[in-house]
């Protein structure tokens, strides 16, 4: 977008979600796409007032951080946001015409310095146009990326009925047969094995990991014997089977939990 300032000043609002009662001086840093310094300014009412003036804001990059002790020395741009944890916001016009980001969560504030987590990326959608399926990115977004929890807090918070399936799951397991679909008459003749030896791994040259499908036209019986090979190991255990046995879904929630 390009935008002419009357000043020639370029102005961005940053502002937090909410008033906090902890008082911190922000210093803003504007960086080129290449990510080399332009300028850098003290926040002040809620506002960062650059000198440059800019065009297009996808032609900057703008770096929120703290205004602490030897911020001031730094120009480094992976320096900001690997040691002092730089906010990296989406600058945006509003409806008055004026920059603004999106923001600051108040919570951030206390945790600025102890955060160990650093997430890149971008944020996009698959979207059916003239029924082709296009991945397009999304703007003016915000991610909250919560921590996953480990097993020993998640186990407790299944229910007990969840639990007690698990033995006749692995005693008496129900092994699935497809039914395939079968395509509407006539059925093309199958073509020729041999002009696709070469290509043998073709469903995985465009996967995003390097694990195989399954099998979809696998029989029963090797159905039934991948099924065997993942249960053997957990009968051969004598304290997995007398605990399976029991029943008890406090038992096996430890059982797992301890595993």
């Amino acid at each position: 977008m390009s935008i002419k300032r009357e000043d020639g000043n370029f102005r961005v609002s940053i502002k937090f979600s909410k008033k906090t009662s902890e008082s911190m001086e922000l210093k803003a840093f504007l960086f080129s796409r290449k990510k080399k310094l332009i300028e850098s300014v003290i926040v002040k009412n809620d506002e960062a007032v650059f000198k440059t003036k800019v065009k297009k804001t996808s032609d900057v990059i703008l770096l929120v951080v703290p205004n602490k002790k030897g911020v001031e020395r730094v120009t480094d741009y992976r320096v900001l946001v690997s040691k002092y944890k730089a906010y990296k916001p989406i600058i945006k016009l509003n409806d008055k015409r004026k920059f603004e980001i999106l923001p600051i969560p108040e919570k951030f504030l206390p945790l600025w310095f102890i955060r160990k987590c650093r997430v890149v990326g971008n944020v996009s959608k698959s979207f059916n146009i003239n029924n082709f399926i296009e991945r397009r990115g999304l703007c003016n977004m915000r991610i909250h990326i919560c921590e996953v929890d480990k097993i020993h807090w998640l186990i407790p918070r299944i229910p007990d009925d969840i639990f007690i399936k698990i033995p006749d799951l692995v005693f008496n397991p129900e092994i699935p047969i497809p039914v395939p679909s079968l395509p509407d008459p006539p059925i093309p003749p199958l073509p020729d094995p041999q002009r696709f030896r070469n290509f043998r791994d073709i469903d995985n040259i465009f996967s995003a990991t390097s694990f195989l499908r399954p099998d979809l036209n696998m029989s029963s019986v090797d159905r039934e014997i991948g099924l065997s090979n993942i249960i053997q190991p957990i009968l051969t255990n004598d304290n997995i089977v007398r605990t399976l046995k029991s029943k008890n879904p406090g038992l096996i929630k430890n059982m797992i939990i301890n595993k």
